[in-house]
């Protein structure tokens, strides 16, 4: 005897709040993965600007090696022409030697944050670009919080998987209410026997058939209650969560667009405190020259120099990262974040 039998569901509640979630599902794990992708981004971003910012820090200190040199040798020379005295002299080296223990901290973490990034990437790093000294970052586009607020809601990958949880969980309810639904199915058969008693050798019999089939649940005992009952407490757990989500990132957005507004102005004052103290130094310095200013006058005026220096590029470094992270925030795709953060540090940047 052989037979073929069909089944083909007509309405199959259950089976479609299946597909429902399983479609959520996924879209909760490629929203996960655009969410990972840009906390690779965030992360690689700070090891290259934590490697920009130690060079320069680097630089900024070997150049104030050489000033301190350079006063210490003026105080020698002075001493030996009866011009200076000894506190002066020793003043200077201490200061030199003191210069010179940070010029060799500031030299270790270049070179750790120079092995950091290339751990992280994987391939060697000899060189970065520098910022340019007339770095000037370009204004916001959108200029507009709610812009940003917006996008970052519609576009959040955080933001999306948890919206997909939401609807994972809603799928859920309605397959556990399922259990209480009919079920229509299509049904049909084939089947070919062959008879081989005596009376009917050789005799072949075949049949077919076709037929609708309906499954009405009358009682599915406590399970699917308890099921829907979950799955209600689940759906409401993930809405939570997914409200928490976008005010978190509400606040967040509003936060860093409130840093970038002001870090225009913010790296204008550091650059007025950075002029300011060249200014002084070489008044300092013209002073020591006429007897009106002391060694340590001059060498407290190198000092703040150079710190103004390491100041104005630890707050451009910042203001570049927060850009960065608001643009990961508001769900700009990680590849265009990575274009826009290099041509900001590019030193052509603005030029045809």
């Amino acid at each position: 005897m052989q037979s073929i039998n069909l089944r083909a569901p007509l309405l199959n509640l259950e089976g479609t709040a299946r597909v429902r979630q399983a479609n959520a599902q996924v879209g909760n794990a490629e929203a996960t993965f655009v969410a990972r992708k840009a906390e690779l981004v965030d992360r690689l971003a700070v090891a290259y600007l934590q490697r920009m910012l130690a060079e320069d820090a680097f630089l900024s200190l070997h150049a104030q090696v050489h000033a301190t040199v350079a006063q210490r040798n003026l105080m020698r020379r002075r001493f030996e022409q009866g011009e200076g005295t000894r506190t002066e002299v020793a003043e200077a080296r201490a200061n030199l030697s003191l210069t010179l223990v940070q010029w060799a901290d500031s030299k270790n973490q270049m070179m750790s944050a120079r092995d950091t990034l290339e751990a992280m990437t994987g391939v060697p790093q000899p060189l970065v670009v520098r910022l340019e000294d007339e770095f000037s970052p370009p204004p916001l586009v959108p200029a507009g919080l709610q812009e940003w607020q917006d996008k970052a809601v519609s576009a959040n990958p955080d933001v999306q998987a948890k919206r997909y949880l939401v609807e994972a969980a809603d799928a859920l309810v309605a397959r556990s209410n399922a259990g209480h639904m009919p079920r229509l199915d299509l049904v049909a058969s084939v089947s070919n026997s062959r008879n081989e008693s005596i009376s009917s050798l050789n005799q072949s019999v075949n049949q077919s058939a076709i037929g609708l089939q309906l499954n009405i649940p009358i009682y599915s005992g406590g399970a699917v209650k308890a099921a829907v009952t979950q799955a209600l407490a689940e759906k409401t757990k993930a809405e939570a969560e997914w409200l928490n989500e976008k005010r978190n990132l509400e606040v967040e957005v509003s936060r860093l667009y409130q840093i970038i507004q002001t870090g225009s102005s913010k790296l204008l004052a550091y650059e007025d405190v950075l002029d300011a103290s060249r200014v002084a130094l070489e008044g300092t310095l013209k002073g020591q020259a006429s007897g009106l200013r002391t060694n340590a006058d001059v060498l407290e005026a190198v000092r703040k120099v150079f710190q103004a220096q390491r100041d104005l590029a630890q707050a451009r470094y910042d203001h570049i990262f927060q850009r960065l992270r608001l643009f990961n925030k508001a769900g700009v795709p990680a590849d265009s974040v990575v274009s826009y953060i290099d041509e900001l540090l590019s030193p052509n940047r603005g030029t045809p």
